[in-house]
């Protein structure tokens, strides 16, 4: 089965999904999304990378564009990884996007939840939001749920897509992935939470 593959400068892309989403006034919104979309078809698999276009295009709107392209006809599974969760709107875009194309099945990993106001976030500088900020987070949470009670299947990154990520980028990772993933886990109980549970 060929593999075509887009280059891209793959180590700075891991490194964007690396830095995504812990909170600290060292690591604001950097307004950045980044996705990676493998699509196994019946007789090749296509690696894609995709980066929105701020103020114009999300990066899964170009996704959608991008699948759509295949039609109808053929059976597709999709493992799209992305640094954050889908907005309010593209969760319904995709939940849209899969009720009327049965033929696909995606699996989505965030390796971060965007403007989602988790429940540890409670009692830090950073939950502390304006009201319509607020209204916001709320609505893509509902969306995100939606999507996941439909055809979407969602997970947050953990040691094992970590390591997907990086077999499916054409790079060697520096520092290897098990020194990687091991700094994930202790930066990750720094912050007194568990994303695996909360997420």
């Amino acid at each position: 089965m060929p593999i075509y593959s887009v280059p891209s400068q793959d180590e700075e892309l891991f490194r964007v999904f690396w830095n995504s989403g812990f909170h600290s006034d060292e690591e604001l919104w950097t307004g950045e999304t980044r996705a990676v979309c493998v699509c196994y078809g019946e007789t090749f698999t296509e690696i894609r990378k995709f980066k929105n276009i701020p103020t114009e295009e999300h990066a899964e709107e170009l996704i959608i564009e991008h699948l759509m392209l295949y039609g109808t006809k053929r059976k597709f599974k999709i493992k799209l990884f992305i640094n954050y969760s889908p907005c309010e709107s593209c969760s319904s875009l995709l939940y849209d996007f899969l009720t009327t194309h049965d033929n696909f099945q995606i699996r989505l990993y965030v390796s971060a939840l965007y403007n989602i106001n988790r429940k540890s976030c409670k009692g830090h500088d950073h939950s502390k939001i304006p009201k319509n900020i607020s209204k916001e987070c709320e609505a893509n949470l509902v969306c995100l749920k939606k999507s996941f009670k439909g055809k979407l299947k969602i997970k947050t990154f953990d040691k094992d897509v970590w390591a997907e990520l990086t077999e499916t980028l054409t790079f060697a990772a520096t520092p290897p992935i098990t020194d990687t993933v091991k700094f994930y886990y202790n930066r990750r109980l720094e912050f007194g939470r568990t994303r695996e549970q909360e997420d």
